[in-house]
């Protein structure tokens, strides 16, 4: 995202995370870019409403997290870019079905 100056979910979010190796049944990513700690950005995530429901999802069992220092070019002039993957494995199941706390979203 910073070399490319575009903040978002690229052109095929699902076709990077498999190129990546993951094999998953359910995936999903939150983006963000300006926010200089990592307590900022999630404040900002579980501000918005589909930010928290990505977070909240009762439906995935796996996280992974990146930050770079930078800032996106055109979109934040403060650092840094920040990217949260969420998903489930082909062959697990959620350990939860239980929405009422992304129904909540936003949290403030």
């Amino acid at each position: 995202m910073v070399r490319s100056g575009q903040l978002g979910h690229g052109s095929d979010f699902g076709a990077r995370i498999s190129a990546a190796g993951y094999d998953w049944q359910v995936a999903g990513e939150n983006v963000a870019s300006g926010q200089p700690t990592a307590r900022a950005v999630v404040a900002a995530w579980m501000a918005s409403e589909e930010h928290c429901q990505t977070i909240l999802n009762p439906g995935f069992r796996n996280v992974g997290t990146g930050e770079v220092p930078q800032p996106v070019p055109g979109v934040s002039r403060r650092p840094a870019t920040w990217t949260e993957d969420f998903g489930l494995l082909m062959d697990n199941r959620p350990l939860s079905r239980d929405a009422r706390p992304a129904s909540a979203c936003p949290y403030h």
